[in-house]
């Protein structure tokens, strides 16, 4: 017969290879069924015969007000390697463009892990989703928008029953090729309990807040989860020691009961930073200032001198960080080995030093011995020692006035006094410039 097909007795000659007739939507039918009824639960990794891992799979369609909803109920949660939501109003908008429109925004991408509950942990998607959570509650919104974006289908991929370490090369793959930092990988080895409270304090207002106007390496290498853990050390007792991620991690599960009984109080500290950097005007002042280097040692002088004020420690802040580079004496401390328990030691005493120069300055400030300072020298032309820089005393404002005299008479400190000085005289020889032009 060759090639040619017979059937002959309910059976189909193909190739010379005698095959049972198959009923092919009855048997789609089953295989549909069989899999509706199988229970996620059981699915199991299989492996091939080359040793590679492969994971059950599917894929979903899901409101964001579903979504919302499992996402309270906590059946959806960030996993450690998870970054801070960055995303701006002008991305958002994009965003809220194309809900409105009723055009896909991309899936999300979850997973199961091994041997673990039926927690969904969110690997990719955190942006589109964080943001379209915020614009389902957004009172900026009108209720037609509302309603667009709470009835948006977004499409969610789930993988199931991966490891940790499966899971953040995943997140890597899907989020093309961007590293997990040292403190996410460390994240892994801590107790549950202090993974679970160390990512709640990480993902605080503050840092969302404090991200955009931070170095980007703020973000990049999560610094808000080592000044997190540094907060719960602090809170714990635990005095200063090294901040790289290997040691906090050691700490934290040597210290765990305490870190876990101490934990509420770390709210509070967090709420100090939020305070202090609200008070900052000057954002290169948050930019070089927000960061694991100075935040992290900054929250251990916060507990154990509760008595210092926020005004200090935004003075502080702008005494190490007036110019371009940090002075000398806190810059000694960074750099190379910043991270060590000797350097972090040293860099807590020197900002404390500087915490404790404010509060003399403020102790010591005498009204009428200010008043005297002042008629003493209103007749008199200042200057440098290099006297580059002739500057009239009336002409100078009132605070450049009382920080002469505080780095005169009460500090002592020639290179503070002459640096007043210089600055009051560029600021009338460009006010001059302008009069003039």
């Amino acid at each position: 017969m060759g090639e040619e097909k017979q059937v002959i007795q309910g059976q189909t000659m193909l190739d010379g290879v005698k095959t049972d007739v198959v009923d092919v939507e009855k048997a789609l039918a089953d295989a549909v069924e069989n899999e509706r009824l199988q229970d996620e639960e059981e699915k199991k990794q299989v492996t091939d015969n080359n040793g590679i891992r492969y994971h059950e799979s599917h894929t979903d369609r899901r409101t964001v007000r579903s979504i919302l909803k499992r996402y309270a109920d906590k059946e959806i949660t960030i996993p450690a390697c998870q970054r801070l939501y960055v995303w701006n109003q002008k991305q958002r908008d994009g965003l809220l463009d194309s809900v409105k429109k009723g055009l896909p925004c991309g899936s999300i991408t979850l997973c199961t892990l091994e041997n673990g509950n039926d927690t969904l942990y969110l690997i990719d998607g955190l942006q589109r989703l964080t943001s379209l959570l915020l614009m389902s509650n957004d009172k900026n919104l009108s209720d037609e928008e509302r309603s667009k974006v709470n009835n948006y289908q977004l499409g969610m991929e789930l993988v199931y029953n991966m490891t940790l370490d499966e899971m953040s090369e995943y997140f890597i793959k899907k989020n093309s090729g961007v590293a997990v930092s040292a403190a996410t990988k460390h994240n892994a080895a801590l107790p549950k309990n202090i993974q679970e409270i160390g990512m709640k304090l990480s993902r605080h207002e503050f840092f969302q807040n404090i991200a955009d106007k931070a170095n980007v390496t703020f973000s990049k290498n999560e610094h808000n989860k080592v000044i997190a853990w540094n907060i719960l050390l602090a809170c714990a007792g635990v005095k200063v020691d090294s901040i790289k991620s290997a040691d906090i991690t050691k700490r934290l599960t040597e210290y765990e009961a305490d870190v876990v009984s101490h934990a509420p109080e770390a709210e509070q500290i967090i709420n100090r930073l939020s305070k202090i950097y609200a008070s900052i005007d000057n954002k290169k002042y948050i930019k070089r200032s927000m960061n694991a280097n100075f935040v992290s040692i900054l929250v251990y002088i916060l507990h154990d001198y509760p008595e210092i004020s926020n005004e200090q420690c935004v003075n502080c802040i702008a005494t190490i960080f007036e110019k371009g580079k940090a002075i000398s004496v806190y810059s000694d401390t960074t750099g190379s080995y910043s991270a060590t328990s000797q350097k972090c030691k040293k860099r807590y005493q020197v900002i404390l030093n500087i915490i404790k120069t404010h509060t003399k300055i403020k102790t010591d400030f005498n009204e009428e011995s200010y008043k005297e300072f002042c008629k003493q020298h209103k007749t008199d032309v200042l200057n440098t020692r290099s006297n580059d820089y002739p500057i009239d005393f009336g002409d100078i404002t009132e605070d450049e006035r009382k920080l002469l005299y505080t780095f005169c008479e009460v500090d002592k400190n020639a290179n503070k006094y002459e640096g007043v000085i210089i600055k009051a005289y560029n600021r009338v020889a460009k006010e001059m410039d302008k009069e003039s032009a």
